[in-house]
Formats: structure tokens, sequence, C-alpha cells
């Protein structure tokens, strides 16, 4: 829980590229969760980023991101979606002084579930190629969209197999962050998830001589980091150069 709250409000608002955004949870703990994320997130404290007076997030970076993020949860509860926490509303400046900000509260977006479909008779549109859709991934939802802010969407599962297609769909791939007691579970899992960096039990840390970069459409598709530097900004030449007698000293001849 700690560290989700870090992920989703404590560092830039939600807003770094790692952010959490989609919490996937199986069923059995999900009420639980959910009940403690909303209690902790309700006593976020907005105000100055660089302030040490209790600040836990600042703004929004622009007017635009506001607007997007507001009808972004618009668009959660048109899904089905129950606002659990915040609203799409505008939320009022934390103080008089800074007034006009980009302010938005912590919103937490739960009623999501997940099950993976079998039958492409019965398969919505944006299913996956695997269950014979037209998409190379399961488009998902709403939820599986990024809104890049203080907005976290529960997406409630039955099944390691369900949890690892809901963390796949939608068109993103940068980073996951898996949470079990179990180091089977842990491993099967960040092998199941198609993102170009996995967390276990852990969250942003960084070994920079490790490689790093996105899969689908995150990032640029390089992968960086150590020697992948190296190949990141090296253009490579091969130049194949016809030597005078290099038949000679072998006495074969190829053509």
């Amino acid at each position: 829980l700690p560290v989700a709250m870090t992920a989703a409000f404590g560092c830039d608002a939600g807003q770094r590229a790692h952010s959490l955004g989609r919490l996937i949870v199986h069923k059995d703990v999900a009420p639980e969760l959910t009940r403690r994320l909303v209690d902790a997130a309700s006593r976020v404290r907005l105000g100055h980023p660089m302030s040490a007076d209790g600040v836990d997030m600042g703004p929004l970076v622009s007017a635009k991101q506001l607007a997007l993020l507001r009808a972004g949860v618009d668009e959660l509860v048109a899904a089905g979606g129950e606002i659990l926490l915040g609203a799409a509303a505008a939320t009022p400046a934390p103080s008089a002084d800074l007034a006009g900000g980009n302010w938005m509260a912590p919103v937490i977006v739960g009623n999501f579930t997940y099950a993976r479909v079998h039958d492409f008779a019965n398969c919505p549109k944006g299913c996956g190629a695997e269950d014979g859709g037209d998409y190379d991934y399961d488009q998902g939802g709403a939820w599986a969209k990024e809104h890049q802010g203080p907005v976290v969407k529960i997406v409630v599962v039955d099944s390691l197999g369900d949890l690892a297609h809901a963390a796949n769909a939608g068109p993103f791939g940068l980073s996951a962050s898996v949470w079990s007691s179990s180091v089977d579970t842990a491993h099967s899992l960040a092998h199941a998830i198609d993102a170009g960096y996995v967390w276990v039990n852990n969250w942003l840390a960084r070994d920079l001589a490790m490689p790093f970069g996105g899969w689908k459409e995150s990032g640029n598709g390089q992968r960086s980091g150590g020697l992948f530097d190296v190949d990141f900004f090296t253009y490579s030449k091969t130049t194949c150069v016809e030597i005078t007698g290099r038949h000679a000293i072998t006495g074969k001849v190829y053509a």
C-alpha cells in the first residue's frame, strides 16, 4: 500500500511514465486493499511541491492535461466504473496563493473486472488476435487507457491468467510492478507480462547498467542502458574487401 500510494500520487502526481494507473488485484484481497487505498488517498494533502510542510502532491503539468484527465474520468464512469474517491470536477486550489494551478485531487475508480474471452463468437470488438480478433493485443476497455495523472483504476480478477491478460491489455507496455509472496508466481507473471521493465515487490528501483525500454507502443522501440547504450548511439558498418592472393594460402578457391 505505501508503494502504491507513492507510485500513484506521491511521485509527480501520477504523471511519471511509470506511475501507477492500473491496479490489478485478485478478488480475495481486492475489498480490503481497495478500502485501505481509498482511505489513504483521501488523506493526500495538495500543495506546493517544493514545500516541506507535509505536502504529498503538487499540481498537474498543464491545463490541457487536467482537461484530458477530467474527460478520462468521465469516460471511465460511462464505461461502468464507479468513482470511489474524488471526482472529474475541478479541485479547488489548496490555498489562495496557489489559485489558478492545475489541481486534481486523487481519483480512484473501481467496479472493473476482467475475464479473458475464449470464445470468439461472444467476443466484443477489441479482442486480441489470440481470440480471433482484429488486434495484436486485447484492447481491454476504458480502464486499459493511459491517463498520466492521479487517477487509479482498480481491476479485479480471479486468476493469474486473467491478471496477466489484463496487464497486457491496451497498446502500451513500458513497465509493471508485480507483488507476491510466491517467487514462482512472481517469476511466472514477470515472464507473462509484456513490458520492458518488471519490478517484483518493489517499484522504480533501477540498475542503470541493465537494459531499459518499452514494448509495444511505449517509448521509441529502442533498448538503452549499459552496453545497449553503445548500440543505441552507434552506426555499424560491414565492409568486405577483396584481397589478391587470399585463396593461395589454403589452395581452396570458392566461387
